[in-house]
């Protein structure tokens, strides 16, 4: 089943025009979207979150809930990094039980477990970034889009995330799209690449196809 559609997707800047694209993500899927800075990348996250207005349209089947992670970690300086994390369950009236619970679970797997008690201004930008990931990983949810999630993370910590999220995915069957400028990232957690130039779409095909059979010497960059 496709999960999410989008259909002749566009937006208007002053000096790129993003798409028209269209694609779809299939259920339990994930799309990573790739290009240089400026191309548009972001501008299609946003748009299948909703928070920006464009032409086409965008159609997720069956939603329960969309979480997202922004490049910017977007905590809250005035609550601790427990309190941050914890915030939409407890609006939503979870069990404090099940709260404590699932903040030492996705804490010791994002190794956070230390840093709870502090507030975000005591953290490092890696740390920040893994609090806003626990966040939004933390709560039940469908669909999860991600916008440079490992930015500012070393490579092994990187890799032990990427296994972490590929795992849940395979037992929770959460469809995702990612924006990501790392090659490796997106051959070992995605199934299929959507490649950007500056607004359109260069190519969109799995990660096999785009590295061994690529349209033009511009995806051939990308991935040697």
């Amino acid at each position: 089943m496709k999960k999410i559609i989008v259909t002749e997707l566009k937006k208007q800047y002053e000096r790129v025009t993003v798409g028209p694209c269209s694609f779809s993500v299939p259920e339990g899927k994930t799309l990573a979207v790739m290009g240089p800075s400026g191309c548009g990348k972001s501008t299609l996250l946003k748009a299948i979150a909703g928070l920006m207005k464009t032409e086409g349209s965008v159609e997720i089947a069956d939603l329960k809930r969309l979480v997202m992670v922004f490049d910017d970690a977007c905590l809250l300086d005035v609550m601790n990094v427990a309190e941050n994390i914890t915030l939409g369950m407890k609006k939503e009236g979870y069990a404090a039980d099940e709260i404590q619970s699932r903040l030492s679970d996705i804490a010791s797997s994002l190794e956070i477990t230390d840093q709870l008690s502090k507030m975000p201004s005591e953290l490092s930008n890696g740390q920040k970034q893994r609090a806003a990931l626990a966040r939004a990983l933390i709560r039940d949810f469908d669909v999860l889009l991600m916008d440079e999630p490992f930015s500012g993370l070393d490579v092994l910590l990187r890799k032990q995330l990427l296994k972490m999220l590929k795992q849940m995915q395979k037992e929770k069957g959460f469809t995702c799209v990612y924006v990501t400028h790392d090659v490796s990232d997106a051959k070992f957690f995605s199934d299929q690449v959507l490649i950007l130039r500056e607004g359109q779409v260069e190519m969109l095909d799995s990660v096999q196809v785009c590295e061994q059979d690529p349209v033009s010497d511009f995806v051939k960059a990308l991935f040697d």
